[in-house]
């Protein structure tokens, strides 16, 4: 026999299953409300678009500071280390190292983002109570509508037991 629970929180809006029905492996036994769950999705893949547009505008800040940086290197060689001043190669140099540093944080923001967007989609699908064996519902602890709160411990959704041809009984 399992004990069969959920582990996000959320309000119980269809029960699949009943005492007594025959169920299998991966069956939905019954859905908790996933409007919460798909709006957490949507915002967590608008966080990581956002995070991806910031890294293209970073790449478009080194290329144009590796230009610029360049043009002066260049401009300085021809005119025999007179122009541009040292100063502003110094400023360039630094204003490029800036750039770099931009793109290195936005890509840990695109991968906090991403690994967000996993979480946000795995609590999106743990929001269905399955099975995760053939067997028969001996016991249902939740009802439609009821609030269900996975907080420190699993609450208990489901008792399913794979065989009920050989019982042992325990009689006082």
């Amino acid at each position: 026999q399992v004990d069969i629970g959920i582990e996000v929180s959320g309000t119980a809006e269809e029960i699949l299953a009943d005492f007594n029905d025959h169920v299998r492996a991966g069956q939905v036994l019954a859905k908790l409300d996933s409007r919460l769950f798909d709006a957490r999705v949507k915002q967590s893949q608008g966080v990581l678009d956002q995070a991806k547009a910031k890294l293209l505008d970073a790449e478009a800040t080194i290329t144009e500071k590796q230009q610029a940086l360049a043009f002066m290197e260049n401009a300085r060689q021809l005119s025999g280390g007179k122009l541009p001043a040292k100063q502003d190669i110094v400023k360039a140099e630094a204003d490029l190292k800036r750039a770099l540093a931009l793109k290195n944080q936005i890509l840990g923001s695109i991968t906090q983002a991403e690994g967000q967007l996993k979480l946000d989609q795995t609590n999106l699908v743990k929001s269905s109570i399955r099975t995760p064996i053939d067997g028969i519902v001996l016991d249902r602890k939740i009802e439609k509508g009821q609030t269900v709160a996975a907080s420190l411990q699993t609450p208990v959704m489901f008792t399913v037991a794979k065989n009920l041809t050989e019982m042992e009984l325990h009689v006082d």
